[in-house]
C-alpha cells in the first residue's frame, strides 16, 4: 500500500514538474514581450495557497489580501497603482487538481477567443511575432528539460540489458539457427545458447539487448540474418544464419529469445510476496537473505542465469547445491558465504502441433514421451465469456465433446468455435460439472488462463504425433506412444517401478531409467505402470520403445 501511494505521489510531482515547466516557458516569454500576467498557476481548481509580491504568501487566492490593503482587486489596479503600492501584477498559486497549469495573460480569455483588450500590455496588442514566441514558449522549454535531464541520467548512469541471451524458445529461428563455422569449431548441434553474447547482426555492432531486439524487428521479411555471437568457452565468434519470423503476439519479426537474469535476488523493497516465496523455497530456512547473490552452484562458478539453468539440466532433477553471498558481504569473505539446497522443476520438451492457420505459429504441448498433463483454470477474464462460468481450480475433463484435451486442443477446439456455444465439463471441488460457455466470434477465446496439472499423475489424451521442427509444418513424426494403448485420463503409478505421483516424480523416474542410453547414445525401452480410468480395473504394464533421440 505505502509503495502504491509513493509511486502515486511520484507521478504527482513528475507531473507537475512538467506542467512547471511547460507553463514557465509561457510565462518567461510573456514578460519579455510586455504581456501583464495577471497569474501563474500550477494545477486546476480551487487555490491551495497563493503569493503575490507585497502581500506575501497565505492559504487561497491573493485577491481578498489584496483587497484588504487597497480597497480594489488586483485586476483593477493599473500598473502605476500596482508600482507606487509595491504589489506585484501576479499571483503565483498551487491548486488542488494534479492536472495541468495555465498562465493568465492581460487580454486572453480561452472561453471567448474572440474578446480583445485595448491596454497596450494586453495579449491581444502585442505583436504578431512575440505572440508566436509565446505561444510556442512552452513546448521548447519541455524540449530543453528533456534535453537537460537526458544528460543528467548518463551522467548519473543508466542501466542497460547487455546482449546476453538468457532463454531460446523451442522451435523457433534462434533455436534453430544453422552455425556457419560449427563443424571447423567441433559444434554439431543447432541454435543460440542461454549465455551466449550477440556482437553484430548484419554486421552492424549490438551494444544492448534493445539493439538486438530491434535489429530482428526491423529486418527484412523472409530473409535471412548472419548473427555474430560469443560462447563461453568457444575462443572463436559463432556465426549463425537465421531467418526471423513474425510473433503473433507483437506483430513484430522475432527470433525467439529473451534476456539474460541475474544470479542475484530480489532486495525486497517494494516486491509483494518476496519473503513468501523465499520461504516456501526452503531457503530462508537456510539463512539466504533478499538480495543475496549465487556464487557457485555443485561447485561450479556461476556468472548468470543461464549458468544456474545449465548445472540444473546437468543434475536431472537432483536438488542443488548453491554458495550464496549476503547483500552488503565482501566477495573475499568467502568464509561467510551461505550453503543452501536448491530444489529443481523439471522443464518438459516442447511437443509442438502444425499451425491452426496457415502462416500461424506452431501450437505446442509440454510433455514427457508424448504424454500431456491435463489443465485447469487458474483465472478468468473479468466481462469475459467464462467470467462467473469457470472458477480457478476447475480441472478440464473435455471441451466440446473432445475428452482429456492437452493444452493445444484446448486451444484449437475453442478457436474453431468462434461465436457459437460450447459445453466444458470439468472436475469442481471432486465433483464433474458441466458448463456452457460463447465463444467470441471475433478472436475465437473464451477468456481463461490455465496451467498444467503437473501436482496429479493422471494423463491427457496422449500425443500420436509431432512436428520434428516447429518450422516446418510438414516434418510430422511419430511419438514414442503413437501406437501404444493409453487412454486419457489414465493413471501413470510407476515408470520401471519407480513410484510416481507427479509430474516430477514422472520426469525424475524416467531420466533415472534412460540415464545410461543418454550415455551412451542409444535407444531405451521403459515400462509404465498405469491404472486406467475404469472401475476395478487391475494396473497394467506397459513397454513404451524410446530411441536415441527420445531419451537424450
Amino acid at each position: 500500500m505505502l509503495t502504491t501511494l509513493l509511486n502515486v505521489l511520484l507521478m504527482v510531482v513528475g507531473f507537475g514538474l512538467l506542467i512547471f515547466v511547460h507553463e514557465l516557458g509561457h510565462f518567461l516569454a510573456a514578460k519579455w514581450a510586455g504581456i501583464r500576467t495577471d497569474g501563474f498557476a500550477v494545477g486546476m481548481g480551487p487555490v491551495m495557497f497563493s503569493y503575490r509580491r507585497g502581500v506575501g504568501l497565505g492559504w487561497g487566492p491573493s485577491e481578498p489580501r489584496v483587497k484588504a490593503l487597497t480597497g480594489r482587486g488586483a485586476l483593477d489596479l493599473s500598473d502605476a497603482d500596482l508600482e507606487r503600492l509595491g504589489i506585484g501584477e501576479t499571483e503565483y498559486s498551487l491548486r488542488w487538481l494534479p492536472v495541468g497549469g495555465f498562465v493568465k495573460m492581460l487580454g486572453q480569455d480561452d472561453m471567448d477567443p474572440g474578446s480583445r483588450s485595448a491596454d497596450p500590455r494586453s495579449y491581444t496588442m502585442c505583436p504578431v511575432g512575440k505572440r508566436m514566441i509565446v505561444v510556442s514558449a512552452g513546448v521548447v522549454m519541455n524540449i530543453i528539460l528533456a534535453l537537460v535531464l537526458f544528460v543528467v541520467c548518463f551522467l548519473v548512469g543508466v542501466r542497460f540489458e547487455a546482449p546476453v541471451v538468457g532463454e531460446v524458445v523451442a522451435g523457433l529461428p534462434a533455436a534453430e539457427a544453422h552455425v556457419v563455422n560449427g563443424t571447423a569449431l567441433g559444434i554439431t548441434e543447432p541454435g543460440i545458447r542461454p549465455g551466449d553474447t550477440v556482437i553484430s547482426v548484419d554486421g552492424d555492432p549490438i551494444v544492448t539487448f534493445a539493439d538486438l531486439q530491434m535489429a530482428t524487428a526491423m529486418a527484412k521479411p523472409d530473409t535471412a540474418l548472419t548473427v555474430i555471437a560469443e560462447r563461453p568457452g568457444v575462443e572463436t565468434p559463432l556465426e549463425f544464419t537465421l531467418t526471423p519470423r513474425k510473433d503473433p503476439g507483437s506483430g513484430l519479426l522475432s527470433v525467439g529469445i529473451a534476456p539474460a537474469s541475474t544470479t542475484t535476488l530480489l532486495d525486497g523493497r517494494g516486491v509483494r510476496g518476496l519473503d513468501e516465496a523465499l520461504a516456501g523455497a526452503g531457503l530462508t530456512a537456510q539463512g539466504v537473505e533478499p538480495g543475496a547473490t549465487i556464487v557457485s552452484v555443485d561447485g561450479v562458478p556461476v556468472e548468470h542465469y543461464a549458468d544456474l539453468d545449465r548445472q540444473a539440466t546437468i543434475a536431472g532433477g537432483r536438488p542443488l547445491t548453491a554458495v550464496w553471498m549476503q547483500p552488503g558481504q565482501d566477495p573475499a569473505e568467502a568464509d561467510r558465504f551461505v550453503t543452501a539446497t536448491i530444489g529443481v522443476e523439471p522443464v518438459f520438451e516442447m511437443f509442438w502441433q502444425p499451425a491452426l492457420e496457415t502462416g500461424g505459429p506452431a501450437e505446442g504441448d509440454a510433455a514427457l514421451i508424448g504424454l500431456s498433463p491435463l489443465h485447469r483454470v487458474t483465472s478468468t477474464t473479468p466481462g469475459g465469456p467464462a467470467d462467473g462460468v469457470l472458477m480457478p481450480g476447475d480441472l478440464v475433463l473435455g471441451v466440446a465433446g473432445v475428452s482429456h484435451p492437452t493444452l493445444s486442443t484446448i486451444r484449437r477446439t475453442i478457436s474453431t468455435n468462434k461465436g457459437e456455444v460450447i459445453d466444458l465439463r470439468v472436475l469442481r471441488d471432486g465433483v464433474e460439472e458441466v458448463v456452457s460457455v460463447r465463444v467470441r466470434a471475433k478472436t475465437g477465446t473464451i477468456g481463461i488462463a490455465l496451467e498444467p496439472a503437473y501436482d496429479l499423475n493422471r494423463i491427457a489424451a496422449p500425443i500420436r504425433d509431432r512436428l520434428a521442427s516447429a518450422a516446418d509444418p510438414g516434418s510430422v513424426v511419430p511419438t514414442p506412444v503413437a501406437a501404444i494403448e493409453i487412454p486419457p485420463n489414465a493413471r501413470i503409478d510407476a515408470i520401471d517401478g519407480t513410484s510416481t505421483s507427479n509430474w516430477t516424480d514422472m520426469y525424475r523416474a524416467l531420466l533415472a531409467s534412460t540415464a545410461g542410453a543418454a550415455a551412451s547414445g542409444t535407444g531405451a525401452t521403459v515400462t509404465l505402470s498405469i491404472t486406467r480410468p475404469l472401475p476395478n480395473e487391475p494396473r497394467a504394464e506397459v513397454p513404451v520403445a524410446l530411441d536415441a533421440a527420445d531419451v537424450r
